[in-house]
């Protein structure tokens, strides 16, 4: 192939690091689903995982956050925001008169482990609980797999999001 045809080294190079991307993810994954399936056989509890379907909750939450991303100044922003939306995903899988209950619950223990806490951070957390619930409401209201384990992996193109959950009456589920 003459110099003139060959792909510029540039592109070459982002193409290499395309590819070790995914093929670390890929690896993080396996890891991610072995450790799953280790922390339920030592609970006692049934651990089968089968392949993700149609739904791949990795992208559920990650859509949840969709509006938040933009006010996210580094990858800790962003970590923060799934391990909230998560937490608020699942609140939104109990019964409505529980939630309040969950989250007070949840704040008190909260507060005792982290004094330095101002009252204001808690209010926005639990406003952020909401607008997650009320998003799950909308755009799947029927989706109801409650997340047991996640992930997350810092790549040259952004969060990459590994996800373990539930289906009920099925076996675990990993996106």
């Amino acid at each position: 192939m003459s110099k003139k045809h060959q792909p510029p080294r540039s592109w070459k190079k982002k193409m290499k690091e395309r590819k070790r991307t995914e093929e670390r993810i890929a690896e993080t994954q396996e890891d991610f689903k072995n450790r799953h399936i280790q922390r339920l056989k030592e609970a006692g509890r049934k651990a089968k995982v089968v392949p993700s379907g149609k739904i791949k909750m990795s992208e559920v939450i990650l859509n949840l956050i969709e509006p938040f991303l933009i006010h996210a100044e580094s990858m800790e922003d962003q970590k923060i925001l799934v391990q909230l939306a998560i937490q608020g995903w699942n609140i939104a899988l109990l019964p409505e008169k529980e939630q309040k209950k969950f989250i007070e619950e949840n704040f008190r223990e909260f507060k005792k482990k982290n004094r330095d806490v101002h009252i204001v951070e808690m209010a926005y957390i639990e406003e952020y609980y909401k607008i997650i619930r009320q998003r799950k409401k909308e755009l799947y209201p029927d989706l109801d797999y409650p997340v047991t384990d996640y992930e997350m992996l810092e790549t040259p193109k952004g969060l990459h999001l590994n996800v373990a959950y539930n289906r009920p009456d099925k076996d675990v589920d990993s996106s």
